[in-house]
């Protein structure tokens, strides 16, 4: 039979057997070792399924056979998760060299030169100046889901480790999950990062601020306006930075500030998950009554049998993810069904925030999945966002789901939510017990386009973009 790459694609990639693609596309390259095309579908196989190292291996072959700009573009976002931003760099000019219109290139060049500008000004500064002794890190959130703010809270908790600050966490107006504007909601899930009381931090941005539009009344105050008017401030902005006080209220993650570590850092040649294995648990300590919560609902649904936990996005996930995400999902069912059917005694602790995604799983095994009581959405409605659902037991009720999947025995996700990869941070699972699904990954990403105050040139029009999966990829 005559080998059928789309059909391939069309069969099983977008029904989650990425396994089956791996297994056909290794078949094919057997035969016909010079199939470029098979080669970078088997390369995508192999990065949804985790297998990072073969799949940067594949592309990077192609990049430098041939003369096609998909290769060395997609090689570059490999690269950058790797932590590898000098290289991402490279490749993405090598790829505006072969293709100078290549849409998988062109708009991520310039932010990405900018953010690597950034970052030398920031290592410039370190070897000038020096945080005053008793310097502060104020930490506001970014505003996005509970878990995309603690990541933002981990990226800055390291920059302040850098520079020997003492953090305070406050979500307050900006929080998505703070009943009260008024007061600091961070202490309703977590115990404080470090003791700083808000009156010692009035008192710092009085003698000086970093950014200066902080330093006029009260930096727990009007935070958006302020967040506005400074334009887009990473971690790697306020480093080295001679003020008393710091401000940190745009998304930084730990995937960025990491290049900011001095070369005697004990962090210094750690990768990403690495570090961030080691400083979120002083960093993410949960309020005991929501410790209490999880462990009680462990022990009623399980007791000391061992479980399988997955996290399944829908609501507004939908938006960000697309047609990807239903790739992502049948992926991850498809990867439970063999784990629950590799162990008939284990039941199935389902995360999810979308009803319909409940359904589908009661559905398919009955009793054997256990949920929390937690409120879920509908459609593309999520339950942070604009939803009038009470913001604290929102938040409360993520917690207990994450504190919950910790104890499972095997964890299943999509590397694309803040949830899955705080549950991936904050375990060190076994190898084989963990399960992170999809092509992209919300922390091993620097989010250049977030810091970018450049121009951008041109995007080419949507009809001449190539695409990562031949016929329906993400472009």
């Amino acid at each position: 039979m005559t080998f059928d790459l789309q059909r391939h694609v069309n069969d099983y990639w977008f029904t989650g057997h990425w396994d089956v693609v791996e297994e056909a596309c290794r078949a094919r390259l057997e035969q016909t070792p010079d199939d470029v095309e098979t080669a970078f579908v088997l390369a995508e196989a192999c990065h949804g399924l985790g297998k990072r190292d073969e799949a940067t291996a594949i592309l990077r072959r192609l990049a430098d056979a041939g003369d096609d700009a998909r290769f060395p573009a997609r090689l570059s976002w490999l690269l950058q998760e790797a932590g590898d931003l000098d290289g991402g760099i490279s490749e993405l000019r090598r790829a505006l060299e072969i293709d100078p219109a290549c849409p998988l290139a062109l708009p991520h060049l310039d932010p990405l030169l900018e953010l690597r500008d950034r970052l030398d000004e920031a290592l410039e500064r370190q070897f000038a100046n020096a945080a005053p002794p008793g310097g502060l890190m104020l930490i506001h959130p970014a505003g996005a889901g509970f878990w995309s703010d603690v990541q933002h809270v981990l990226g800055h908790a390291l920059a302040a480790r850098i520079d020997h600050r003492r953090p305070l966490v406050h979500w307050g107006e900006t929080s998505l999950f703070a009943d009260d504007p008024s007061r600091n909601a961070w202490g309703d899930f977590f115990e404080p990062l470090a003791a700083v009381d808000p009156a010692e931090v009035e008192a710092a941005a009085a003698r000086g601020a970093f950014p200066r539009e902080w330093g006029a009344g009260s930096p727990l105050r009007n935070v958006a306006a302020r967040r506005k008017s400074t334009g887009p401030v990473s971690a790697a902005d306020l480093v080295a930075r001679s003020d008393p006080l710091v401000v940190g209220a745009y998304f930084t993650g730990v995937h960025l500030t990491r290049h900011l570590l001095p070369v005697d850092h004990p962090f210094a040649r750690s990768d990403t998950g690495t570090i961030l294995r080691e400083i979120a648990p002083a960093v993410v300590r949960p309020r005991a009554h929501l410790a209490n919560r999880a462990a009680e609902m462990v022990e009623a649904a399980f007791g000391s049998a061992p479980f399988i936990a997955a996290h399944v996005r829908g609501t507004d996930k939908r938006l960000e993810q697309g047609e990807h995400l239903d790739a992502v999902n049948a992926a991850i069912e498809t990867t439970v069904d063999r784990l629950l059917s590799g162990t008939p005694e284990s039941r199935l602790l389902l995360l999810t925030d979308d009803q319909d995604v409940e359904a589908r799983y009661r559905a398919r095994h009955g009793n054997r999945v256990v949920l929390s009581d937690a409120l879920r959405g509908k459609g593309e409605q999520s339950v942070h966002g604009n939803s009038g659902l009470p913001p604290r037991q929102v938040g409360e009720e993520v917690v207990v789901d994450v504190l919950t999947a910790l104890a499972a025995d095997q964890f299943v996700g999509n590397r694309f939510s803040n949830v899955a990869c705080i549950v991936r941070a904050l375990k060190n699972w076994s190898s084989g017990k963990l399960h992170m699904l999809g092509t992209d990954d919300a922390v091993y990403h620097y989010r250049a386009s977030i810091y970018y105050r450049g121009q951008r040139r041109q995007r080419p029009s949507m009809a001449s973009k190539t695409r990562l999966v031949p016929g329906r990829g993400r472009a």
